[in-house]
């Protein structure tokens, strides 16, 4: 935009943790509050009330997820395979390292000798999604823990 960067000064607020949040549209922000800036010739604050953080922030990766487990009859978990298809919204944005995380985590906490996970974001005409508290974990820990309690019951 044509200015020195030391005549910019940004003054931000503490916000606490970032959970994943704050990765990907804190420069979508900056650049409209310093253009807002230059064209007014005036010092600009940009808050957003909650019904624009929820229509401009992303969400987190819907999964459909499918699993198949192997067990003694014993009850030992001796195998498991796990194909996880993310939705990524319109863009990629963290969906590369998100859906990694979730391949590290398919398992959850249990020692499986035999796991074999495959992994796909892809684009779709949703609200594209990005870094969220827990970063790919959530959503197969549920499912991880969901199929324990099945193969328990069996």
């Amino acid at each position: 935009m044509g200015v020195k960067l030391s005549e910019v000064e940004i003054i931000g607020v503490p916000l606490g943790g970032g959970f994943g949040g704050k990765d990907d549209t804190a420069n979508l922000i900056c650049a409209r509050t310093a253009m807002a800036a230059k064209l007014t010739g005036q010092p600009v604050k940009m808050t957003y009330d909650r019904e624009w953080s929820m229509r401009e922030s992303y969400k987190r990766h819907p999964y459909i997820l499918n699993y198949k487990i192997g067990a003694t009859k014993e009850g030992k978990i001796i195998a498991l395979k796990c194909h996880i298809l993310a939705d990524a919204g319109a863009y990629a944005s963290m969906t590369p390292v998100v859906i990694w995380r979730s391949t590290v985590q398919c398992a959850g906490p249990y020692e499986i000798p035999n796991v074999h996970c495959d992994a796909v974001g892809v684009y779709t005409n949703n609200v594209y999604t990005g870094a969220m508290r827990g970063f790919g974990s959530p959503q197969v820990n549920f499912a991880i823990e969901q199929l324990m309690d099945m193969v328990a019951e069996k």
